[in-house]
């Protein structure tokens, strides 16, 4: 079954049953969705412009909003992944408003590709990174490098 919750949530579809086991929360939160199966979209306006769609989760007010055709998406926060349209598998944790695709990967705190194989996986810090216990380390180049010289994470 599906849960529709908020103004004009998940009107696209003739009626819900066309899509399934869809939780729709929000004002708008997937106005246009028709077809998708595992849908979750959480905020005014999130996920507004998918017509279909598999497994994609957004959360937040516009979050995955001009997705028209994506599958297995993660969007966290106001505005993430809001400019990506017919990607898949792609993890955006930001909460601000980027105007490109391209703003997306290299300014969001975290963006990521996400596959089925790990070496097709990527995982991007748009920040500093701090570990527990105040080891300070340096992000860069795919490779992680803690200060003490005990822990060094690098691409294979």
């Amino acid at each position: 079954g599906n849960t529709v919750s908020g103004g004009e949530a998940g009107l696209g579809a003739e009626n819900q049953s066309d899509y399934t086991y869809a939780s729709l929360y929000g004002a708008l939160s997937g106005r246009s969705l028709e077809s998708g199966d595992y849908d979750s979209f959480f905020g005014a306006r999130s996920g507004w412009q998918c017509t279909d769609g598999n497994f994609n989760s957004f959360f937040g007010g516009y979050s995955g909003h001009l997705c028209v055709d994506g599958d297995n998406n993660l969007f966290m926060g106001y505005y993430a992944g809001s400019n990506f349209t017919t990607e898949n598998g792609r993890l955006v944790i930001d909460t601000y408003q980027r105007t490109t695709k391209g703003e997306h990967e290299t300014e969001s705190i975290i963006y990521g590709v996400m596959a089925a194989a790990p070496e097709d996986q990527t995982l991007t810090f748009n920040a500093r990174c701090n570990f527990p216990q105040g080891i300070p380390a340096v992000c860069n180049n795919n490779e992680v490098v803690c200060h003490d010289d005990e822990i060094v994470f690098a691409a294979a």
